[in-house]
Protein backbone atom coordinates (compact mmCIF):
# COMPACT_ATOMS: atom_id res chain seq x y z
CA UNK A 1 0.00 0.00 0.00
CA UNK A 2 1.30 3.30 -0.85
CA UNK A 3 1.84 5.26 2.00
CA UNK A 4 0.74 9.49 2.47
CA UNK A 5 3.19 11.87 4.03
CA UNK A 6 1.67 14.61 6.38
CA UNK A 7 3.37 17.02 9.08
CA UNK A 8 3.13 14.60 11.88
CA UNK A 9 3.11 11.16 12.42
CA UNK A 10 -0.13 10.83 14.16
CA UNK A 11 -1.85 12.29 10.89
CA UNK A 12 0.12 9.57 8.92
CA UNK A 13 -0.84 6.82 11.28
CA UNK A 14 -4.45 7.80 10.82
CA UNK A 15 -4.25 7.75 7.69
CA UNK A 16 -2.41 4.29 7.70
CA UNK A 17 -5.24 3.06 10.15
CA UNK A 18 -8.09 4.01 8.06
CA UNK A 19 -6.54 2.76 4.85
CA UNK A 20 -5.95 -0.54 6.23
CA UNK A 21 -9.65 -1.04 7.44
CA UNK A 22 -11.02 0.25 4.50
CA UNK A 23 -13.35 2.79 7.07
CA UNK A 24 -15.11 -0.81 8.38
CA UNK A 25 -15.76 0.89 11.99
CA UNK A 26 -18.24 3.26 9.65
CA UNK A 27 -20.63 0.39 9.07
CA UNK A 28 -22.37 -0.46 5.44
CA UNK A 29 -25.37 1.98 5.93
CA UNK A 30 -25.71 5.64 5.00
CA UNK A 31 -23.37 8.06 7.29
CA UNK A 32 -22.91 11.19 7.55
CA UNK A 33 -19.44 13.13 7.49
CA UNK A 34 -19.97 14.51 11.44
CA UNK A 35 -20.99 10.80 12.15
CA UNK A 36 -17.32 9.50 10.51
CA UNK A 37 -15.24 12.42 12.77
CA UNK A 38 -17.55 11.07 15.75
CA UNK A 39 -16.60 6.87 15.23
CA UNK A 40 -13.04 7.93 14.49
CA UNK A 41 -12.32 10.02 17.51
CA UNK A 42 -14.63 7.54 19.73
CA UNK A 43 -12.14 4.49 18.33
CA UNK A 44 -8.52 6.23 18.14
CA UNK A 45 -8.64 9.46 20.44
CA UNK A 46 -4.94 9.36 20.76
CA UNK A 47 -4.71 10.56 16.98
CA UNK A 48 -7.53 12.94 16.87
CA UNK A 49 -5.37 16.30 18.09
CA UNK A 50 -8.63 18.76 17.56
CA UNK A 51 -6.01 21.75 18.56
CA UNK A 52 -3.75 21.06 15.46
CA UNK A 53 -5.44 23.30 12.85
CA UNK A 54 -4.95 23.37 9.30
CA UNK A 55 -5.56 26.76 8.47
CA UNK A 56 -4.93 26.64 5.07
CA UNK A 57 -7.86 25.05 4.43
CA UNK A 58 -11.42 25.68 6.38
CA UNK A 59 -9.82 25.95 9.86
CA UNK A 60 -11.05 22.33 11.13
CA UNK A 61 -8.40 20.28 12.69
CA UNK A 62 -5.92 18.06 10.25
CA UNK A 63 -7.45 14.85 11.23
CA UNK A 64 -11.18 16.04 9.85
CA UNK A 65 -9.23 16.22 6.41
CA UNK A 66 -7.38 12.89 6.57
CA UNK A 67 -10.98 11.18 6.89
CA UNK A 68 -12.20 13.18 4.01
CA UNK A 69 -8.88 12.34 1.88
CA UNK A 70 -9.31 8.23 2.89
CA UNK A 71 -13.01 8.67 2.31
CA UNK A 72 -12.34 10.08 -1.31
CA UNK A 73 -9.87 7.70 -2.21
CA UNK A 74 -11.95 4.54 -1.54
CA UNK A 75 -14.36 6.65 -3.43
CA UNK A 76 -12.60 6.17 -6.76
CA UNK A 77 -11.22 3.03 -5.76
CA UNK A 78 -15.17 2.04 -6.07
CA UNK A 79 -15.15 1.34 -2.17
CA UNK A 80 -17.50 4.12 -1.00
CA UNK A 81 -20.36 6.41 -2.88
CA UNK A 82 -22.16 9.51 -2.02
CA UNK A 83 -26.24 8.32 -1.13
CA UNK A 84 -28.66 10.14 -3.02
CA UNK A 85 -29.50 11.80 0.11
CA UNK A 86 -25.90 13.91 -1.27
CA UNK A 87 -25.06 14.60 2.66
CA UNK A 88 -24.31 10.76 3.07
CA UNK A 89 -21.79 8.16 2.31
CA UNK A 90 -21.40 4.41 2.24
CA UNK A 91 -18.82 2.15 2.65
CA UNK A 92 -18.24 -1.08 0.80
CA UNK A 93 -16.85 -4.19 2.31
CA UNK A 94 -13.55 -5.28 1.27
CA UNK A 95 -14.10 -8.35 -0.74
Amino acid sequence: MATKSFRRSKESKLYELLMESYFEIMGTTPIKLKKMYSLVKDSCPDLCDDSYINSRRTNEPEWHHIIKLVRNVLRNRGLAIRTENYSEWMFFPRS
